[in-house]
């Protein structure tokens, strides 16, 4: 123990804790908290320990150097110790003797993976589902982080990060009880956990071992486990961010001797980076703000934990309520409030809610249930204090005043201790700490029975304990409550520096003079550090929160006058100037007050029409964000559009668009100068935005450039970003490239309507190459693209992993059969993975439909949907394509969009007869038909017919419309309906001279039993009114037999 130094006896060490510790400090928002003791972004008493290293030379096998015997032993009774720690869960406001067991009272939160490792390995590429599931966040379980792919020999680091409170810890020490129950990676013999926020008390040098011992002075009975090659180790390193040493990888010296002495900062940098203990496994845990520190080329995987999903916070309700009346109720209000149900993907704050509505939502309506954050920590603050009179003093009931009254006192020293530390930006603290403040645990009181639930306290093995609040909001809450009782009960304003010696003369302060003073000082700071602490301050003032109180001060007042005078001047800041996060906040206030009084006035001009009118002013824009934000419901899609919301605008409401998953801000007459907006909102670590839409906006290439330094940032989730008619130019494309050359999220990118030309797209193609690239949607329509780009694009096709799946090169009328040449090259590659390719209005001609149809017919094609209307393929195209069509290996098919639209593409009825062999083919996988705007006439439809009456037919929907047809086409799709039990369920006959006798016909298949048919369109027909009453009847009768039947005739009638 002679390694640590005794931090009380340091006089400096305050003034280097107060100066150095604000970047840790911000470390406990990283806290994962599912319950008051299992706690933290800090791995708390989970000391799960031993480790080991493998020789790097792992397959050669050697004879163990400790006793077998006696490893079995200790591995035994380390998962014994294990268990017995982690069994059970002690509840903040549980009863005397009640544990909650683990499993019982654990909830999953949802972790993702920075796909940086095989992201479709998991996979069936023959699956039609394929496209809409790559869609999708890929998830990680947390028992497979350290399973390699098929791609990857070893998983050797992890980095898990995640927000504060939002269950990193929590999920570690879920995988540590697994671990030890045997339920899960029992690869690993043994597993050690080190939370860094304790070994930043390590400030002489030690080894490794000796450290380890420390810790787990049981393993001393392995004295060689440390070099022992064939037993596996775990090393967890929780809570990176609250570290103070600082891990420099590439400058720290290789250090490789585990009984050798030397710094920590060295010893954590050597095992991370391999050079020590390079056959152990290292999962370290941090929020982003740190993680940037560990390299990412050292970390074979890359998570993060979400918290909760939408099931998830349902779940965890149910599990701590138990009472399922009460959960669904604790449910139903807090998806009420927008603000809150956000809040609860954050397992912390998901346990304070519990605590306070599973009090009060389980008695009868008129209860008070509390709707803003001060009213809830009120609350919470009263049941602490009820539960722990009922645990230590024999359950005597005291009532509120009395329980504040004869606490007063412990409850003013925690708040002074919040509010200075909270000064300082600290949120952590020692055992000094709480000497000075007069805080003990060792005696039954105010301190063991509140502080205890509402501490993480993590116990070292060594010298003292680390503590912090549960979450900041909580040291926040108390921070407010101090300085309003020291108004209250002293007339002093701490938030008020004194300057000079007579600074205290004067009149004593009133409680408008400290209100307007912790107003002024949030405004200012723009990072939202007292953002909350403002809110409690402001709602403490309420008469709700002064009866529950009223013990906490010495004399009563009351403060409507007050409160309205406050009121007055929170609005006249709003009316000025003031950047949009305070200003939202401003609007956060006057909710913690009770005055809705403007975004009332806001709701009414919204649902009157005429906010899309008028010009807003800034500050009705930050209540139209503060509106949206507090809003009922769980809308996903913001869409700034419908509001027509000009630039300023958008920039005023965009610190709410974090919140949302989709975000659609086109036309509106965005600039350049949002773009730096945009990119911090793309790195927000609370941010949940996934889809961008910034199409038709003056962006240009200078925007861009701004956007994509957020683009590339490790924390940026977003996965689609539409830039279509933005303006851009071949410079963008560079800078896009390196994007995609970074391990990017992003997957769909809209560049559509840009000039980006030739040398753009070559540009662009440098990172659709890259191994780190993981685009799959790629729409480049009408972008003055040549023949010359064919090759590049070919090249994309050939070498890009995993590759794109979609690509749109539609309306490039120069690509041309050239272009087209050179693309199927690439497409008859077997590392194409392209799926999806859109080639209207191309300039093609028959001459490229040869190369197709090779592309087409190569075993390995998974070419599923193909586009080519508005182009001059003719008879002679058609009949070049066909070989391709009527090849077993065609995977042609419907996925929602039309696979194979030959619309406008001066076909015949020659074409006809090839088509209806390809649909009637055994192999055929046509579902979708879009012939129309074809001199098809009634002769063409009745060779397609033929086709149309194989059983091995699969076409679902025709498109026939403008293609010269009369009344007999429908005769002959009739009877074709009536041989054979078609699968065709859509049918378009659309501006074709149809008659009363084309109705008849459609009529009679309609009531063929057996008939799929139920959509058909007759736009342009001469139907006479006494046909339209017999359809009307027929359709009647389908629809009661269960049919969902329509007929349209024109556009403003639908039978």
């Amino acid at each position: 123990m002679d390694f640590l130094e005794d931090y009380t006896m340091d006089p400096d060490y305050k003034l280097r804790t107060s100066m150095g510790m604000q970047a840790s400090a911000k470390a406990e928002r990283g806290g994962s908290v599912i319950s008051p003791i299992i706690q933290g972004n800090t791995l708390t008493n989970l000391t799960i320990n031993i480790s080991g290293s493998l020789n790097q030379n792992v397959g050669e096998e050697r004879a163990l150097k400790i006793d077998h015997t006696l490893l079995k032993e200790v591995k035994s009774h380390h998962k014994s110790m294990l268990l017995r720690k982690f069994e059970h869960v002690t509840e903040c406001v549980a009863r005397n003797g009640e544990r909650r067991l683990l499993k019982d009272l654990f909830t999953e939160v949802l972790m993702t993976q920075d796909e940086m490792e095989e992201p479709f390995s998991s996979l069936d590429s023959s699956n039609a589902e394929v496209p809409k599931d790559l869609e999708r966040v890929h998830t990680v379980q947390r028992g497979d982080i350290f399973k390699a792919g098929s791609r990857q020999k070893r998983i050797r680091t992890v980095l898990t990060t995640g927000i504060a409170g939002i269950g990193k810890t929590m999920s570690v020490q879920k995988f540590i009880f697994d671990w030890a129950s045997g339920v899960s990676s029992q690869e690993f013999d043994f597993v050690c956990v080190f939370p860094l926020r304790e070994l930043s008390l390590v400030r002489k040098e030690v080894s490794f071992q000796e450290l380890l011992w420390q810790y787990y002075p049981h393993l001393r009975r392995c004295e060689n486990l440390l070099s022992e090659d064939s037993v596996h180790f775990l090393f967890i390193f929780d809570g990176l961010d609250e570290s103070k040493h600082t891990l420099d990888f590439f400058k720290c010296p290789p250090f490789q001797e585990e009984r050798k002495a030397t710094t920590v900062d060295v010893l954590l940098t050597n095992i991370i980076r391999g050079d020590l203990f390079p056959g152990a496994s290292v999962w370290i845990t941090s929020r982003w703000s740190a993680a940037c520190q560990t390299t990412v080329g050292f970390m074979d995987r890359i998570t993060e934990i979400q918290g909760f999903d939408d099931q998830g916070k349902e779940e965890y309700f149910q599990k701590k309520c138990q009472d399922e009346a009460v959960a669904d109720k604790i449910i139903a209000h807090i998806k009420s409030h927008r603000c809150l149900y956000h809040m609860c993907n954050m397992p912390s704050f998901c346990w304070v809610l519990a605590s306070v509505f599973g009090h009060t939502l389980q008695w009868d309506s008129s209860t008070h249930v509390p709707r803003v954050l001060t009213e809830i920590y009120t609350e919470y603050l009263l049941i602490l204090l009820t539960t722990q009179r009922q645990k230590y003093q024999d359950g005597v009931g005291l009532s509120q005043f009395s329980l504040m009254e004869s606490n007063r006192d412990a409850i003013l020293s925690l708040g002074r201790l919040a509010f200075e530390h909270l000064e300082r930006g600290d949120v952590v603290f020692y055992e000094w700490d709480l000497r000075r403040y007069h805080i003990s645990f060792d005696s039954p009181s105010f301190y063991t029975g509140v502080c205890k639930e509402i501490f993480l306290q993590d116990t070292l093995s060594l010298h003292g304990s680390v503590y912090s609040f549960i979450h900041l909001t909580l040291q926040e809450y108390f921070a407010a409550l101090y300085v309003f009782a020291c108004q209250r009960n002293s007339r002093r304003n701490v938030l008020k520096r004194r300057k000079g010696v007579f600074g205290h003369l004067g009149s004593p302060p009133s409680l408008l003079d400290v209100l307007t003073s912790g107003l002024k000082r949030s405004i200012k700071n723009r990072n939202g550090h007292l953002d909350m602490f403002i809110r409690f301050l402001l709602g403490l003032c309420t008469k709700h929160n002064q009866n529950l109180l009223g013990g906490l001060f010495l004399e009563s007042e009351h403060y409507s006058d007050t409160i309205q005078q406050i009121t007055h001047y929170i609005k006249g800041l709003i009316q000025k100037d003031i950047h949009p996060e305070g200003c939202i906040n401003l609007f956060h206030c006057l909710n913690e007050l009770n005055d809705h009084s403007l975004v009332e006035e806001l709701k009414t001009a919204l649902d009157s029409g005429r906010l899309s009118k008028d010009v807003l002013q800034p500050c009705q824009y930050s209540a139209l964000a503060f509106m949206f934000q507090m809003s009922q419901g769980e809308v996903d899609d913001l869409n700034l559009r419908l509001l027509r919301i000009r630039e300023d605008g958008v920039l005023r409401m965009l610190p709410i668009a974090k919140y949302y998953r989709s975000v659609r801000l086109y036309q509106c007459c965005l600039t350049s100068r949002s773009c730096a907006d945009l990119s911090r909102l793309l790195i927000s670590e609370h941010s949940r935005l996934t889809e961008l839409d910034l199409s038709w906006n003056i962006l240009l290439d200078a925007g861009v450039k701004l956007l994509c330094s957020g683009l590339t940032h490790p924390i940026c989730k977003l996965r689609k970003l539409w830039l279509r008619h933005c303006g851009l130019t071949q410079v963008s494309c560079e800078v896009l490239a390196g994007v995609l050359t970074t391990t990017s999220s992003l997957r769909e990118l809209d560049l559509a309507w840009n000039p980006i030309q030739d040398h753009g797209l070559k540009l662009l193609c440098v990172g659709l190459t890259h191994p780190s690239c993981q685009l799959q949607k790629l729409w480049l329509m009408s972008c003055h693209l040549t023949a010359d780009c064919g090759a590049a694009l070919a090249s994309c096709l050939r070498e890009s992993q995993p590759g794109l799946r979609d690509l749109c090169l539609g309306r490039n009328e120069q690509l041309g059969d050239k272009g087209v040449r050179s693309l199927s090259a690439g497409l008859r590659s077997p590392h194409c993975h392209l799926e999806r390719l859109w080639l209207h209005c191309c300039g093609l001609t028959a001459a490229c439909c040869k190369d197709l149809a090779a592309a087409l017919s190569v075993e390995q094609s998974s070419l599923k949907m193909l586009a080519l209307s508005i182009n001059y393929l003719g008879d002679a195209g058609l009949t070049a394509l066909w070989p391709g069509l009527q090849s077993p290996h065609c995977k042609l098919e419907e996925l929602g969009s039309a696979p194979c639209r030959l619309e406008a593409c001066s076909l015949t009825s020659e074409s006809c007869e090839t088509l209806a062999s390809t649909i009637s083919a055994c192999h055929s996988r046509l579902r979708f038909l879009d012939l129309g705007v074809n001199a098809l006439k009634d002769t063409g439809v009745a060779l397609l017919c033929a086709g149309l009456k194989s059983p091995n037919c699969k076409v679902q929907k025709l498109i026939l419309k403008g293609c010269g047809l009369t009344s007999k086409s429908c005769e002959s799709v009739a009877s074709a309906i009536h041989s054979a039990p078609l699968e065709l369920s859509e049918l378009n006959l659309q501006g074709n001279e149809m008659t009363d006798v084309a109705v008849e016909s459609l009529i009679s298949a309609l009531k063929k039993p057996g008939s799929r048919l139920c959509n058909i369109i007759l736009l342009g027909a001469q139907v006479s009114w006494a046909l339209k009453g017999e359809l009307i009847s027929v359709l009647a009768e389908l629809r009661q037999s269960g049919r969902d039947v329509t007929v349209q005739l024109d556009y403003k009638t639908t039978l």
